[in-house]
């Protein structure tokens, strides 16, 4: 299934009162720091549904985060096999993370990850595939779009306009008092960067 960045806010918020949640995602688009905060969202909303926070032991994380990248595993697809089927001896969820994933994939890698993401094979790990822009006709986003168990998450670049309503409904929310000069200004430096635009309204929100 398709989703924008804002559907998948909902769809996570969702998935932590009902404990159900994917374990296939593909996240893609023009906005790279979207990328980047769409995959924190999933991780940390795995990490919560892991280990609630009070079962958690100080000092140790319930996550294993395997980082990997697609042009040094297409070659290699056992590499990935094994760190998506093989259980963690500590007891810890793994996240396979694959960055920089080909819109089209060779098709080793596309088997493993169709059965994944429609479900006919089962892994104890969750999976989020990294991409750049992927077209519509591209065979990753079709089966990502297509299945009903994953979700193809677009981070597409947002224009000015909306990204100066993002600010001031911020602003609004957190009842911080600005100049009507302060949004603009913002857009402008992020230059469409969602993760930058993240950090900035934290900083001005201290």
């Amino acid at each position: 299934m398709l989703l924008n960045t804002t559907g998948l806010t909902k769809l996570l918020a969702n998935s932590k009162r009902t404990t159900v949640l994917s374990r296939c995602y593909l996240v893609f688009g023009a906005d790279q720091g979207g990328i980047l905060l769409a995959q924190k969202q999933i991780i940390e909303a795995i990490r919560f549904l892991s280990h609630p926070i009070n079962d958690q032991p100080k000092g140790l994380d319930s996550i294993d985060i395997c980082q990997l990248d697609y042009g040094s595993i297409s070659g290699d697809i056992d590499k990935l096999y094994q760190e998506l089927f093989t259980p963690n001896m500590f007891g810890e969820t793994r996240i396979v993370l694959v960055e920089n994933c080909s819109p089209n994939p060779n098709k080793e890698f596309l088997e493993i990850i169709t059965k994944l993401a429609t479900n006919k094979a089962k892994s104890p790990a969750y999976l989020i595939l990294a991409a750049s822009e992927v077209k519509k006709s591209d065979k990753l986003r079709q089966l990502f779009e297509n299945s009903q168990e994953s979700y193809a998450i677009h981070c597409y670049r947002e224009d000015d306009r909306v990204l100066t309503a993002r600010i001031i409904q911020y602003f609004r929310d957190h009842n911080i008092t600005y100049d009507i000069a302060v949004p603009s200004k913002i857009v402008e430096y992020i230059n469409h960067d969602s993760m930058i635009l993240q950090q900035e309204l934290e900083k001005i929100s201290l």
